[in-house]
């Protein structure tokens, strides 16, 4: 299966959306699909390339829109419309003042013309689409709308109604494209220009041309494009736009330095260690540009009470227009009103009930905040991932990388049998390179002339090399317990963790190492449990190591010397007993409990590729307390989406009553319609301009 991409243009109905999506996930080989109307994508997983299936689909239900195998960054014009809209208004001006007498039938002649040019293609769609058995969409109650008025010689309204519906569809589609890139550009990690060396030349380049190897020059003020390696002397970085850490960082010569750091002091040339793809905000990016394909709960209830909504206030409009109308006629309502004023309130009731704003109002408040949290150094792979955030009630830990740095340095080394401390520290160092634990990196300093062969990592317990006949280990207590080797001195100081270094069954020594609690590790527990989640420590080392880390931090319930599937073992435990599980780690030996954890987080920078791909959220940075940003960032998307949703329903019922009570007119329906929409919009990209409070 390959995941294919194509781009839309002028895709603006909701509806249709869905009716799309639902089609290409019915399509021979797709094994799934989604319509991304903020991105104005369809993304595909299918067997085989599926295109000319996707147009043929998209022209079944929208005519006027473009599907294309590549971007082309043209937006709906909108000069065509201006004309119309003025020669109405002209028209209806001169309605309104100058009497034809027996000709002023020439108006009517001038709306219905203005009617067709604008409303073509709602009437050709909806046309389609009740041939093929979808009727109950936008395109089909406004077209019954406006067919309607015009039944009525209401014609300056039905041309009003469709010409303004059009506009209104245009402006929508422009607030939401405006929206989308506010949210894509507070988050904005790159500069517009790579500055590459070529010899003696500095040369221009944008950053996607930017590969593993270019020297760049990074200038002060901008941000570097790719993941490089520090060529010029230490410098301090500025990574807020990238981590959310205010504090500037620095770097060493030869050093790693992320994308999307800025240097504070002049300029600084960089080594591109990636293809700017591959680079860590080209993967941000990607990630928030692909988050809405992960739907959230709420917009799933939201597409399929839209099902439900549409055709009942069709029928509610048709219940408006006939009851009243045999009531009065059978004399058991008294009302100066005649049959087509009747009809006129159910149109009004059929065009504030399009359901554009409602559909729009949560998938955009969800997007809205998944940029929030990006410019926070969170990444959210989806809606349905920061809604499920605050339900969960526990929260496991891994230790090393999480709770504490993953910053290891070597306090202690006993050398047994014959060897060295020196010999011991080669020993390790040169097994340990092939490892991508943080354990790893106290021994980089301890390099020797030790070359092992057939290597390989005992998940949970070391790892394992051969040289010259001999086997070696490095590892815990769990590998001398494999390995059936006996110690009598098992390390016992409580603050240390302690690995072992074997020669096939001989102990040749023993070094311990230490680490330290991240700076608000304290403070981010603290908070967590005044949330009333229950913090878990789940950790592969020694009891006494983990029993110290959960006593400073306050942590009651904790587990020690686990192996990556005894980590899974008390995860499903909490979930089989009703609790909401999330997971916070770094290491690969964590990938299979972000996985199955209701969500899985990891600790961006320094947790492994493999984690990260497995976690629904990646914090970026070294501040612990992200976690507590993220729950707040859970609640306000939640309570942003009530709002949108409040804000839609309200506006609609406010003006079906009215209607019901003939205080409405189609004019008020249309822009009421409009208006709303804009509304959610605009309330959506507030949380970039205003701070709220959680509570």
């Amino acid at each position: 299966m390959k995941i294919r991409e194509y781009f839309l243009e002028n895709m603006r109905c909701p509806s249709c959306a869905l009716k799309i999506e639902n089609e290409l996930k019915e399509i021979k080989g797709v094994e799934d699909a989604n319509v991304d109307l903020l991105g104005q994508r369809i993304i595909v997983k299918s067997e085989g390339d599926v295109f000319d299936e996707a147009v043929r689909i998209v022209k079944n239900h929208e005519t006027d829109v473009e599907v294309s195998r590549s971007k082309s960054g043209k937006s709906a014009g909108y000069f065509k419309d201006v004309v119309i809209l003025s020669v109405y208004i002209l028209v209806l001006i001169f309605s309104r003042t100058a009497d034809l007498g027996e000709y002023n039938y020439i108006y009517s002649v001038f709306f219905v013309i203005i009617y067709i040019l604008t409303g073509k293609n709602v009437l050709k769609t909806a046309a389609v689409n009740l041939k093929r058995g979808y009727i109950y969409d936008e395109n089909f109650l406004m077209s019954i709308a406006t067919l309607g008025a015009i039944a009525i010689s209401a014609f300056e309204e039905a041309a009003g109604v469709m010409l303004f519906y059009r506009i209104g569809e245009l402006l929508q589609a422009r607030a939401v494209e405006n929206s989308k890139n506010t949210i894509l550009d507070t988050t904005k990690f790159v500069s517009g220009v790579a500055h590459r060396i070529d010899g003696e030349e500095i040369v221009d380049i944008k950053p996607e041309g930017v590969v593993k190897g270019d020297i760049i020059l990074v200038k002060a003020g901008e941000t570097l494009p790719v993941d490089g390696e520090l060529v010029s002397e230490y410098t301090e970085f500025d990574q807020s736009s990238i981590s959310g850490e205010s504090l500037p960082v620095g770097i060493e010569k030869g050093e790693f330095v992320v994308s999307g750091s800025t240097p504070l002091s002049g300029s600084v040339k960089i080594r591109a260690v990636h293809d700017f793809a591959e680079s860590t905000t080209s993967k941000i990016l990607e990630l928030i540009a692909d988050a809405p394909q992960n739907k959230s709960d709420r917009e799933k209830f939201i597409t399929k009470f839209s099902r439900f909504y549409t055709p009942v206030v069709v029928y509610l409009a048709v219940a408006i227009v006939f009851i009243p109308y045999f009531l009065q006629l059978f004399g058991l309502y008294s009302t100066t009103a005649d049959f087509a004023d009747h009809v006129y309130k159910g149109l009004v009731f059929l065009v504030i009930s399009c359901p554009c704003a409602l559909m729009l109002s949560v998938p955009l408040s969800f997007f809205a905040n998944i940029g929030v949290a990006a410019k926070k150094g969170i990444l959210v792979k989806g809606a349905n991932f920061l809604e499920t955030v605050k339900d969960c009630d526990y929260i496991l830990f891994d230790k090393t990388g999480t709770l504490t740095r993953g910053e290891f340095s070597v306090k202690k080394t006993v050398s047994l049998n014959g060897y060295s401390e020196k010999d011991v520290l080669e020993i390790a160092a040169a097994l340990e390179l092939h490892s991508s634990h943080p354990i790893a990196s106290a021994f980089k300093d301890f390099a020797g002339d030790f070359q092992f062969t057939n290597i390989n990592e005992l998940a949970g317990m070391g790892i394992k090399g051969e040289v010259n006949g001999d086997v070696f280990y490095i590892g815990n207590e769990k590998l001398l317990k494999e390995l059936s080797v006996e110690d009598e001195n098992i390390c016992s100081e409580n603050s240390y963790i302690c690995l072992y270094v074997v020669k096939n069954n001989n102990i040749t020594g023993k070094i311990m190492l230490s680490d330290t609690l991240r700076k608000d590790a304290v403070e981010t527990v603290k908070k967590i449990k005044e949330r009333g989640v229950t913090p878990v420590i789940v950790s592969g080392d020694s009891k006494e190591v983990v029993s110290s880390v959960a006593s400073e931090l306050g942590i009651e319930e904790y587990y020690f010397s686990l192996l990556p599937y005894e980590k899974l073992d008390i995860l499903q435990k909490l979930k089989e007993k009703g609790h909401s599980v999330a997971a916070v780690g770094d290491g690969l030996n964590d990938t299979a409990l972000l996985s199955y954890a209701d969500t899985g987080i990891a600790m961006g920078q320094t947790a492994a590729n493999l984690s990260v791909d497995m976690a629904d959220i990646v914090i970026l940075g070294s501040r612990l307390y992200k976690i507590n940003d993220l729950y707040d960032i859970s609640k306000k998307s939640l309570r942003l989406s009530s709002e949108n949703i409040a804000i839609a329903l309200g506006i609609k019922i406010a003006v079906m009553l009215a209607s019901f009570f003939g205080m409405a007119t189609l004019w008020a329906a249309v822009f009421a319609d409009v208006g709303a929409a804009l509304l959610t919009v605009l309330n959506s990209v507030k949380v970039f301009f205003f701070k709220t409070r959680v509570t």
